[in-house]
């Protein structure tokens, strides 16, 4: 059972993986990755893993091999190349996907996209070779259908939400330094803004402001960019600036996300996983623009803003989150229909089921 992730070692199927080291389910789970890094850290954990980079050769026949094929992010993010997915062509493959989109994606979007580019066509084409999806809900079930064109869905929560409802394990604070988050008792802020934001809306322009409110209400502000902006982020940008702190962008912050009261962000599904423990909401909505999906946070779960500079009205807008939170409880049922803290249990058993 090969397991793929982003770049660095995060999301749901780092959780996934890890989960498998207390109950195997009748597998050999082996984390696949070009990091080498990383691969290392692993290793010394006693973990089991595969370099899809170090010989061609050898990766295509391990891929070939495989019963199993876990991912988080479109296969062709993550395996790189053509013919190492087609040698993946026999194995079952399972989307966990990073939780709950309020943004248009993939097949949703043909009409914006140029099938004359062939890795745009690669990409597509990758999004759909899915035999499985991950949906906490039946209300999402169309809209993976519609994303990905998958038809069947194991019905459980997603294992990184598992890490806000307990005490992380040793292995999966790797990636996830505690050390970047304060210890003391004021109350943090997390901004969590996505990689789609329009240039002239990017968080950066609005770093003295976030420092400054920061400092007028005592609270700390930390700021998670997205993990597709690790590499193109100019890293004089990240760091502590007393009060404010942005985060690394490939951090995995869910083993940190319940030290936080608030997050404020413009399309994240973190928003989503939020739920679980009742954060205040803030949401941007630059130019008053309507994200997909966004009409399904009603009766309303947080106050809306137009840009990161609103922020200067924190107490006000901290306040009107607190007025909805039965709603957030509210929307936390609604989308999640199964027990949080059962989510990689459930998908581990549909498998070993499935591969019987």
């Amino acid at each position: 059972m090969l397991y793929f992730g982003r770049e660095e070692f995060s999301d749901n199927s780092k959780y996934l993986f890890l989960s498998a080291q207390v109950r195997p389910y009748g597998h050999r789970h082996v984390w696949c990755s070009y990091n080498k890094g990383l691969l290392l850290e692993l290793r010394g954990l006693g973990l089991e893993t595969f370099d899809l980079g170090e010989e061609p050769n050898r990766t295509v026949q391990v891929l070939l091999r495989a019963r199993i094929a876990v991912f988080t992010v479109n296969p062709s993010e993550s395996v790189k190349s053509r013919i190492f997915l087609a040698a993946l062509a026999g194995a079952k493959k399972v989307q966990l996907w990073h939780g709950i989109g309020i943004k248009r994606l993939e097949m949703q979007n043909v009409e914006h996209k140029s099938f004359f580019d062939l890795p745009t066509v690669a990409r597509m084409r990758w999004s759909t070779e899915i035999d499985f999806i991950v949906s906490p809900s039946g209300f999402f079930d169309r809209h993976w259908q519609e994303t990905f064109g998958v038809r069947d869905v194991i019905r459980a929560g997603y294992p990184r939400n598992e890490a806000l409802l307990r005490e992380p394990g040793k292995p999966e604070l790797l990636n996830a330094p505690a050390d970047l988050i304060s210890e003391s008792s004021k109350k943090k802020i997390l901004i969590v803004p996505t990689w789609g934001t329009a240039a002239e809306m990017h968080w950066s322009r609005s770093m003295e402001c976030i420092l400054q409110v920061a400092r007028q209400n005592n609270v700390e502000m930390y700021l998670k960019p997205h993990p597709n902006e690790a590499a193109s982020i100019n890293k004089d940008l990240t760091g502590v600036r007393g009060r404010f702190t942005v985060l690394p962008a490939n951090m995995d912050i869910y083993p940190h996300l319940n030290r936080f009261s608030c997050m404020v962000t413009d399309h994240s599904s973190m928003a989503f996983d939020s739920f679980l423990i009742n954060m205040d909401l803030i949401f941007i909505e630059p130019n008053n623009r309507r994200f997909y999906m966004m009409e399904l946070l009603e009766p309303s779960v947080g106050p809306t803003i137009g840009s990161l500079d609103d922020l200067v009205n924190l107490p006000s807008l901290l306040e009107r989150s607190a007025a909805c939170s039965e709603n957030r409880t509210h929307a936390a049922r609604k989308f999640f229909e199964t027990p949080p803290l059962e989510a990689s249990r459930t998908i581990h058993e549909f498998i070993e089921h499935l591969s019987q």
